[in-house]
């Protein structure tokens, strides 16, 4: 056992709190290489042949940029600045990028996020410690999944892996094959979860090849993702753009997706709404056109 001499002294509270921004920043940067770095092995998965585990790899890029949104968030509510980050990725074959992808996770789990917390801890903020417990027990489900991936892998039983994958979009939770009454993680309801990639696997299952397509994984809500769309549809010069939702969520769409400067049209699809579900959008479209949708998404948070 160390001797007292030994252990660490404890930080000041000040001290703990540019401890914990210092982290933040370092957690954000991970996370949105993670979401990249996954992005692109499942693209290589899909090459070789490899569909469960490019679906795994897509879920987990989805779920990953879920935890950078909300680090980003923490650092901006201790009045930082998110740095920015270009994505650091290199891919090799399917089986290095698992092996690669299981080391990440495992240092996370075994770690970086524990020391992440316990800064956090001391700092008494409240919503780095959320935002940071989302991730940590969120990348403990993921090791696990690469951990199984990997022996289906060696096994030759890929069969034997999910075909689907949903994610909360909360706290990045990644759940197998089956929609959770509720999140274990965050209480989300699991209705709001989402079927990860589920437009990308809707279109190449029909013959859009998937270099023809754009995927843009950031954002946890209708706000966030719209946003996150209209950057990268402004890059490549286009702002024109038809939204597949249910048809009871279109006016809002339509309304977000004017807020954030795109010429939107919606395509709806989906079963007729329930009564609630019918008395939530009202609200939440009343409450936009007065406010903002932004400014609503805000005050929610």
């Amino acid at each position: 056992a160390a001797s007292p001499e030994a252990a660490a002294p404890a930080l000041s509270p000040e001290a703990a709190k540019a401890k914990t921004l210092e982290n933040m920043q370092a957690a954000f940067k991970g996370e949105t290489n993670a979401s990249a770095r996954y992005a692109a092995f499942a693209k290589k998965a899909d090459e070789e042949g490899y569909r469960q585990i490019a679906v795994l790899f897509r879920a987990a890029s989805m779920a990953e940029g879920i935890h950078a949104q909300n680090h980003k968030i923490v650092i901006e509510e201790m009045g930082g600045t998110a740095n920015p980050v270009t994505p650091e990725v290199s891919v090799k074959s399917t089986k290095e990028n698992l092996e690669y992808a299981l080391g990440g996770e495992a240092y996370e789990v075994k770690d970086m996020y524990p020391a992440f917390l316990k800064d956090a801890e001391a700092s008494g903020v409240s919503v780095a410690l959320i935002s940071l417990n989302y991730a940590y027990k969120t990348e403990k489900k993921h090791e696990v999944l690469y951990k199984k991936a990997i022996a289906a892998l060696e096994s030759n039983k890929l069969a034997d892996l999910a075909g689907v994958y949903y994610v909360c979009p909360t706290c990045g939770n990644t759940v197998e094959n089956k929609m959770p009454r509720r999140c274990d993680i965050s209480m989300t309801s699991g209705d709001r979860f989402t079927e990860a990639y589920a437009g990308y696997r809707y279109l190449t299952g029909r013959g859009v090849p998937g270099d023809d397509l754009l995927v843009v994984t950031d954002g946890s809500s209708t706000w966030d993702s719209l946003r996150a769309a209209e950057r990268v549809l402004r890059r490549e010069g286009l702002d024109r753009v038809t939204l597949v939702s249910d048809s009871y969520h279109s006016r809002r769409l339509l309304g977000v997706a004017d807020e954030v400067g795109l010429d939107a049209g919606v395509s709806p699809s989906g079963a007729a709404p329930t009564v609630p579900e019918l008395l939530r959008e009202t609200g939440l479209v009343a409450l936009g056109q007065v406010i903002g949708y932004g400014r609503m998404l805000r005050l929610s948070s």
